[in-house]
């Protein structure tokens, strides 16, 4: 990979890259995927909306630039019209064709249910929080699917965009593209570059329509939690720029048209520069600077990676959800320099903001603390955290916790988190931001590498910035300083304004057909007794309370029928309805490589602790003596073993933690064991 030229990094056709005005003209133009049903009526706004809306963003140039993206991305927030429906499709082509289907400020939430347990996770989770009157399936019957070839599916991606902004004529270049922004007064509002092959670009698709903002592409190298060598990260910010030159757009300062760019593909995160490419900083600090990454700042950038259906899903929550409510935790204690970050005033401030706000300090922020207040999950959609630790563990005020203790979260939430190494390999679960991002968080933001404490900016001062108008992308950073080792993972753009709407609700009809309700089709499974697929249907329509009584009934009543699918269905909803009885059982029920799905182990070992607290529990222990997590292995070990030794003395302990180190992967968890066995009075296995 270090061997690879920029040119190729960034190149896969010149006519695309480099010649974006010029791309594909000789291809045929293409006409929007799916058909308007007649008997679906759009959801458009009325014309007037639309000139208002160019005078309201207007008004907004005079502003400091800092101010003025947010802004403006919150006019065309709260001016959008929203139909009161979520669509679910499962592809990433379905799901471009239903975003392809909104006009103007006419939207509607899409997001992709592909049969896994994180996409029905990530829907129930964004249905409870946007609270629609109806989740429908929707499936495309054209016969005009998105074409494989590179070239075609980006000039699909342009057409899609300028379809949902109204253009007269079907543009075929981003030039196009943007000059229609310009002409209809609605932006640019930045610019989304899109890997065309990338899982991501319905993400950047919906990112790119919904805010208004033009498309320019690039090839990500798939590898997030790798390092990219500083000459490729020269030649892909050289590369952005020469592609905002060719089309015309006004980039090379802050406060002109392009102020934000927001990556939709998988790349990776970590840049290595200096001759050794030891001095590692962060991608997203780099681009949007002059003079391959080190001059002065022109935009401020993140980045949505992932597969589809959680790319589509960041995206969908930054673009249509309200954000009321915040969730601090300070583990830092008193004095210098510590409370210049204090969680207690940052919480002041969103309080009297008008946020709904739960905060938790000094005396009260210990690991049993944290853990308390985590359960069962976290409903807040703001997570302001002050720690300190490595890229798996955080300490909360001299005590240390883990990635497994990462509350599981209820609705999506963005995340700042002062914290030394949270970010430095994010597509890991295991690590602090990879586990925050896997139980629902579409907004993240944290350090690849040691940072040091003053390169945050202080959480009162984000609060401040956030309720302010900032947008996230723009508020964590700190104004004017060079590219440093923080990362935005998620849309930039996205704000926080108390009492600011994400759109006018409107009625639930959308412009597509046929369409299957998903709440009414559980009524229909429920009564064909087909179980599984009703407590799917239960959880994704926001009905977490039926599914849970009903996988409980089953349970108790009718284990013949509760199979391993109804189980995987049931474990989230039964851990949200904290009957941890009935999980225990759907858990013993799923087949053996879905007890290892990490969510399910999670929300096992938080419903696990409560119950061994009442008391010895032989069922749960054996769960948890099966279900040690991967990556803390040996804590969630030492963890349980208190617990055996409680009920069955110290041998037993010593015993199952001896059973344990042969599957232990490193030395450092043989060592924490063979110091626990130690503590039992049983003899180290160490030389």
């Amino acid at each position: 990979m270090h061997n690879r030229t920029a040119l190729a990094r960034v190149g896969f056709a010149a006519a695309l890259l480099f010649a974006v005005p010029t791309l594909a003209q000789d291809a045929e133009p293409t006409t929007p995927p799916v058909p308007t049903p007649e008997s679906a009526p759009e959801a458009k706004p009325a014309p007037q909306a639309q000139v208002e809306l160019g005078d309201l963003l207007a008004r907004c140039d005079g502003l400091p630039p800092q101010v003025r993206a947010g802004v403006r991305a919150s006019v065309v927030r709260e001016f959008q019209v929203v139909a009161d429906t979520v669509v679910l499709v499962e592809t990433p082509e379905a799901a471009a064709a239903a975003i392809s289907k909104w006009r103007g400020l006419g939207r509607y939430p899409v997001l992709i249910d592909d049969g896994s347990i994180e996409a029905t996770e990530n829907t129930a989770r964004f249905v409870r929080a946007f609270r629609p009157s109806r989740v429908v399936r929707w499936a495309p019957l054209d016969t005009d699917p998105w074409p494989d070839d590179t070239n075609q599916r980006a000039l699909r991606i342009i057409q899609a965009v300028g379809g949902i902004i109204e253009t007269e004529d079907t543009p075929q270049n981003v030039h196009d593209l943007l000059q229609t922004m310009r002409d209809k007064r609605v932006g640019p509002q930045g610019a989304v570059a899109i890997d065309p092959d990338d899982p991501a670009w319905p993400a950047g698709l919906a990112l790119a329509a919904g805010r208004f903002q033009i498309v320019l592409f690039f090839k990500g190298g798939g590898r997030v939690n790798r390092v990219m060598p500083g000459q490729d990260m020269r030649g892909l910010a050289d590369f952005f720029q020469n592609q905002l030159n060719t089309i015309g757009a006004n980039w090379g300062a802050l406060g002109d048209e392009i102020d934000v760019l927001t990556l939709a593909g998988s790349t990776e995160l970590r840049v290595g520069l200096g001759e050794d490419g030891k001095d590692e900083k962060a991608l997203t600090d780099l681009l949007g600077r002059n003079r391959g990454g080190i001059g002065t700042r022109w935009a401020w950038a993140g980045v949505v990676f992932g597969d589809a259906q959680t790319a589509l899903y960041r995206a969908m929550s930054a673009m249509f959800l309200n954000t009321d409510s915040a969730w601090l935790f300070d583990g830092y204690g008193r004095g210098d320099p510590w409370d210049l970050y204090d969680a207690t005033s940052a919480g002041r401030i969103l309080d009297e903001a008008g946020y709904n706000v739960e905060v938790h300090d000094t005396p009260n922020n210990r690991v049993a603390d944290w853990r308390r207040a985590c359960l069962p999950g976290v409903d807040a959609g703001l997570i302001l955290i002050n720690s300190k630790g490595p890229m798996s563990a955080f300490d909360l005020a001299g005590d240390t916790a883990y990635s497994g203790d990462i509350p599981l979260l209820d609705r999506p939430a963005a995340i700042h988190i002062v914290h030394s190494w949270s970010a430095r390999m994010p597509a890991a679960p295991t690590t602090i931001a990879g586990r925050w991002l896997d139980h629902g968080a579409y907004l993240y933001y944290g350090s690849i590498d040691e940072p040091f404490l003053n390169a945050f900016v202080e959480t009162p001062a984000v609060a401040q910035r956030l309720i302010a108008g900032v947008p996230f992308g723009v508020a964590v950073r700190r104004d004017d300083s060079p590219a440093w080792k923080l990362n935005v993972l998620g849309d930039p753009l996205t704000t926080f304004i108390p009492n600011a709407k994400a759109g006018r609700r409107a009625g639930p009809d959308v412009p597509l057909a046929p369409l299957d309700d998903v709440g009414e089709g559980a009524a229909w499974l429920l009564k064909n007794k087909s179980y599984a697929p009703a407590i799917h249907a239960l959880v994704l329509s926001n009905r977490d309370n039926d599914a849970a009584r009903l996988a409980a009934a089953l349970v108790r009543q009718e284990p013949d029928a509760f199979g391993n699918e109804a189980a995987r269905w049931s474990i989230m909803p039964l851990y949200r309805a904290g009957n941890y009885d009935a999980l225990a059982a759907a858990y013993a029920m799923l087949a053996p490589d879905d007890q290892k799905t990490l969510l399910f182990q999670d929300a096992l070992w938080e419903a696990g602790r409560s119950v061994l607290a009442r008391g010895p529990d032989t069922r749960m222990e054996g769960l948890l003596r099966r279900n040690l997590r991967d990556g803390q292995q040996d804590q969630d070990a030492i963890e349980l073993a208190a617990h055996i030794a409680s009920r069955a003395g110290a041998p037993e302990a010593v015993a199952f933690l001896e059973g344990v180190m042969p599957d232990l992967k490193n030395d450092r968890q043989r060592a924490n064991l063979n110091k626990a066995v130690r503590v039992y009075g049983g003899s180290s296995t160490e030389p």
